[in-house]
């Protein structure tokens, strides 16, 4: 299965931010199918599986956190300073911006429907919205089945993540996780 991934050197904030003084190594996951059947972190020479297909977590290493870059329009989970995944996102339009701040998993909720007004002033209504991390009031990272690309900003202020992403992510984190966003 390794052969499937290709790893590159990737010296970014996420690293300093953990304390790392050596480069990672960021998998890139040619499909979001395979994403969701196996992620991996660590460097090439020792790659070990984090979270399984049925979610299970292979590593309890603490602590943990969950980094937003809006400037990339990235996720990236880290577990023990170490890169478990990064992936797209989808963040808050001009409007309805993504806050700048710290926040922690406040619950979970594996579903939810969502319904609000867009900054041009049209309804939404989305039922089913999987694997939500309520993080304030109604501001959540969650699964956004609805969406066909990821990488730019697109949502009402919300986190939104490809689905199988977001499950995994949902399976990971737990309350009181530490959610930094940032540019």
């Amino acid at each position: 299965m390794r052969n499937q991934f290709a790893f590159f050197p990737s010296i970014t904030r996420r690293e300093r931010l953990a304390n790392r003084l050596s480069a990672w190594l960021r998998v890139l996951v040619p499909s979001a199918a395979l994403a969701a059947a196996l992620l991996l972190i660590g460097p090439p020479e020792t790659p070990r599986i984090l979270l399984s297909l049925d979610g299970t977590t292979v590593s309890p290493e603490q602590p943990v956190l969950i980094d937003v870059n809006l400037a990339r329009q990235e996720v990236t989970p880290l577990e023990g300073g170490q890169v478990v995944l990064t992936t797209l996102t989808s963040t808050g339009v001009r409007g309805v911006e993504t806050p700048v701040e710290t926040f922690m998993v406040q619950y979970k909720i594996p579903s939810t429907r969502m319904r609000g007004v867009t900054p041009s002033g049209s309804r939404y209504d989305i039922p089913d919205v999987p694997w939500v991390l309520a993080l304030r009031d109604d501001f959540t990272i969650h699964g956004a089945y609805w969406r066909n690309g990821f990488g730019f900003p697109q949502s009402n202020g919300y986190v939104s993540l490809p689905t199988p992403i977001a499950e995994r992510g949902y399976r990971w984190a737990s309350i009181g996780t530490p959610i930094v966003i940032h540019y």
